[in-house]
C-alpha cells in the first residue's frame, strides 16, 4: 500500500483586524513536497474551510524565495490543488500516514481550535503515524490532547517560530498569541536555533518540528526516513536535532 501524508496549509487570507492580506508561506509548501514527490509519496493539501488557500504576498519577496519556490508558485497544477482543496471533514484520516502542518500567520487563526484536525492528528499519531508542522504551522499541534487525557507536546522536544524572530521582523504585533509561549505552557520542551532563521528541526517519538519556513525539505526528508523506517547509526535515539548555522541570517534560508 503506498504511503500518503496529509498537509494542512491555512484557510486564512487577512490578517484579522489588521486587513493584511496573508495565507500559507510558499516556502513551506513548495520545499517540501518537491521532497515528497521526489519520493514518489503520495499527498493532498486540505484547509480548514476547504476551497481556495491564498499564497502570503510577503513569502513571494526575493529575500524569502529560492528556484524551487518559483518553480511549482508558477506551476498550473500546484495552483489548481491550491484553488481546491477539500476541508477535514472530506477525508478519512486512515487513509494518511502522516500529517503536517505548513506555516504562515493565518494558520495561528484557523489551526489551534479545529476539532477535525486535533483529532485527526490524534489519530495518525497513535496509529503509529507521523505530526509534524513548521513555523506558524506548529500551532496546530499545541491543542491536540491524547486519549490518555494529555497533550501531544508533553514532555517532547519541539520547536517552532521562536519569540525573538518575532521581535526581529515585528511580527510580534501582529501574531495574536506566541506559539512559543503556548507550547512551553503544555509541557514542551522548546528547542531553538542559536542563530535566528537558520535550519533547526526537532524529531522526538514521530513529532517533527522545524523553526522557520527553511526548514520544510528537511522535515519532509525526516517524515521520508522515518516512514521508510531507516535506523540511526546511533541505537535507541528518541530525539535528534538537526542544526545547520552555516546557513546566512537571510530569512527564510
Amino acid at each position: 500500500m503506498s504511503r500518503k501524508i496529509l498537509i494542512v496549509a491555512t484557510s486564512v487570507k487577512e490578517i484579522p483586524e489588521r486587513k493584511l492580506p496573508t495565507g500559507v508561506w510558499l516556502s513551506t509548501l513548495a520545499r517540501f513536497i518537491r521532497v515528497v514527490e521526489h519520493y514518489n509519496y503520495e499527498y493532498t493539501i486540505v484547509s480548514p474551510s476547504g476551497g481556495e488557500v491564498k499564497i502570503d504576498p510577503m513569502s513571494l519577496k526575493w529575500l524569502f524565495t529560492k528556484k524551487v519556490d518559483w518553480q511549482y508558485f508558477r506551476n498550473p497544477e500546484f495552483a489548481e490543488r491550491l484553488q481546491k482543496t477539500p476541508s477535514p471533514k472530506d477525508i478519512n484520516p486512515d487513509d494518511y500516514d502522516a500529517i503536517y502542518f505548513a506555516g504562515g500567520f493565518g494558520s495561528l487563526t484557523d489551526f489551534p481550535e479545529n476539532e477535525f484536525l486535533q483529532d485527526y492528528t490524534r489519530q495518525i499519531y497513535e496509529n503509529g503515524g507521523i505530526v509534524a508542522g513548521v513555523g506558524h504551522g506548529i500551532s496546530g499541534l499545541m491543542n491536540v490532547i491524547l486519549r490518555d487525557g494529555s497533550y501531544l507536546v508533553d514532555n517532547k522536544q519541539v520547536t517552532a517560530f521562536s519569540n525573538f524572530e518575532e521581535l526581529l521582523k515585528g511580527t510580534n504585533k501582529i501574531v495574536p498569541f506566541s506559539v512559543e509561549d503556548e507550547l512551553k505552557k503544555r509541557g514542551a520542551i522548546y528547542k531553538k536555533s542559536v542563530l535566528p532563521f537558520a535550519l533547526f528541526i526537532v524529531s522526538d517519538k514521530h513529532v517533527i518540528t522545524g523553526q522557520s519556513p527553511c526548514a520544510a525539505g528537511s522535515i519532509a526528508k525526516e517524515i521520508v526516513r522515518l516512514l521508510r523506517n531507516v535506523k540511526d547509526s546511533i541505537k535507541d535515539v528518541s530525539s535528534v536535532l538537526i542544526q545547520d548555522n552555516s546557513m546566512t541570517l537571510k530569512p527564510g534560508c
